[in-house]
């Protein structure tokens, strides 16, 4: 493919699902190919070039788990030492959790961490801090027994690197990545003397409208990460290409670890499996996805051929403008289509609804499930979420958002030994059902 025909398909997109601007890049055959078109901010005109900052969101992750990774490199860390041997701060924490949590729990969101938690501080960057905050948490599952996504585990993380380096960790991955690898970014939660972020933008039918683009400052090493589509690119070719791009920086072994399917990592409705930093898809690809107040953003790595795509967008349609770009691209001689899961286009409405109403709590967040007219079920949250749950059998749903374009995803009920629905797992993250009697 050529620079003018990836152009065309991204302007094309972004032109049905109202996207202000966008960047993708596609790595194949040892040549970068290069698209960006639109505005950083729909109010100002400020076009969009190679170079504009897009909120990676969680696509921050890989690089937090990356340099765990060079850690374990240089004999600083090993995977599965516990976590209470590297932050003093959680030894006087209650959860009998904490004594066997581990780093790859961390990394491959099978600690059992509640998904969000905030210590309610906006000026406060100290993660030390935040995770002394976290000592008396309640765990969602036993570590290393189910997976429940968690911006908690990889805040965590982020302090054990600060642990061991001494450098926060912005500054370790300013020093051991960014810079090395020559990448442009920069930290969503200090803005820094050159040019900021897009904007991000809110879509829905004809309407575009701004959104701020905000970041809890400890959440960092979790969501902080600014950057380029460009810039992923270079970081995921350090992974699936170690030898050729940025040698010395990271191990063959090292990277494996990233993408060595971790037990128990059941990600589903967001990959096939998970590792240790990467989201393991179908046919051999890696990658990672995240969204950030109205921006989103997407990576796919094939290490069989050291091929890598990555895209940014700044709007909430951004989602279903990259499903139709993974074909169109796909059609340009990269499948990247082979990732990607799909879901059935054949509802199977749920019957005897009861059983699933109740509220599921995760932390902070209570989501309230109920019955619909046609087998379907309604969940909210006290943040104004709100979708229909459409039945697709074996206890599995669609997700479809009520007041947004995103594109639907798949969740699903877990039940215990007894048959009884004890919980549920949407966007990744395990939800437990407050009225069963839950035990794990």
């Amino acid at each position: 493919m050529n620079a003018d025909e990836l152009l065309a398909v991204l302007e094309a997109g972004m032109a049905a699902h109202r996207v202000p601007g966008a960047q993708l890049v596609v790595h194949q055959g040892g040549k970068t190919t290069e698209a960006f078109a639109g505005t950083a901010d729909a109010g100002t005109g400020e076009p969009v070039t190679s170079r504009t900052l897009f909120p990676f969101g969680s696509v921050t992750k890989p690089f937090t788990a990356t340099l765990i990774a060079q850690l374990v490199d240089e004999g600083d860390l090993d995977l599965d030492s516990k976590v209470l041997e590297h932050l003093p701060e959680l030894r006087a924490a209650t959860a009998p959790q904490w004594r066997s949590l581990t780093l790859r729990h961390l990394l491959s969101h099978t600690g059992g961490l509640v998904a969000d938690h905030d210590l309610g501080e906006r000026g406060s960057r100290s993660l030390r801090r935040f995770v002394a905050g976290c000592r008396d948490l309640e765990f969602v599952a036993e570590p290393g027994t189910r997976f429940s996504y968690s911006n908690t585990g990889y805040i965590l993380a982020g302090r054990c690197v600060e642990a061991v380096t001494g450098y926060p960790w912005w500054e370790a991955l300013d020093s051991f990545l960014a810079r090395p690898l020559g990448l442009g970014l920069a930290d969503l939660t200090t803005p820094g003397p050159g040019p900021g972020p897009v904007s991000g933008h809110g879509v829905s039918g004809e309407r575009v409208w701004p959104v701020p683009v905000e970041l809890p400052t400890t959440w960092a090493p979790a969501g902080g990460v600014l950057g380029s589509a460009a810039d992923l690119v270079a970081f995921a070719l350090l992974h699936v290409d170690p030898a050729t791009a940025g040698a010395g920086l990271l191990s063959p072994a090292a990277g494996h670890l990233l993408r060595e399917p971790v037990p128990a990592a059941e990600p589903f409705g967001l990959a096939d499996r998970w590792g240790s930093g990467w989201a393991i898809f179908r046919n051999g690809w890696i990658g990672h996805d995240g969204t950030l107040d109205g921006a989103v953003c997407h990576v796919r790595a094939h290490p069989p051929t050291t091929s890598v795509i990555a895209y940014v967008a700044n709007a909430t349609s951004g989602d279903a403008l990259w499903t139709d770009l993974t074909v169109a691209v796909s059609a340009l001689g990269l499948d990247v289509a082979a990732a990607e899961m799909s879901i059935a286009n054949v509802e199977i409405p749920f019957t005897d609804l009861e059983q699933y109403e109740d509220v599921y709590v995760n932390g902070r967040t209570r989501l309230t499930v109920q019955a619909a007219e046609g087998g379907r079920l309604r969940i909210a949250d006290a943040g104004g979420f709100k979708a229909t749950l459409i039945g697709c059998g074996s206890d599995q749903f669609a997700v479809r958002r009520v007041d947004s374009t995103e594109v639907p995803h798949l969740g699903r009920f877990l039940r215990d030994d007894a048959g009884r629905v004890t919980a549920l797992q949407l966007s990744g993250r395990l939800a437990l059902a407050r009225r069963a009697a839950c035990s794990f």
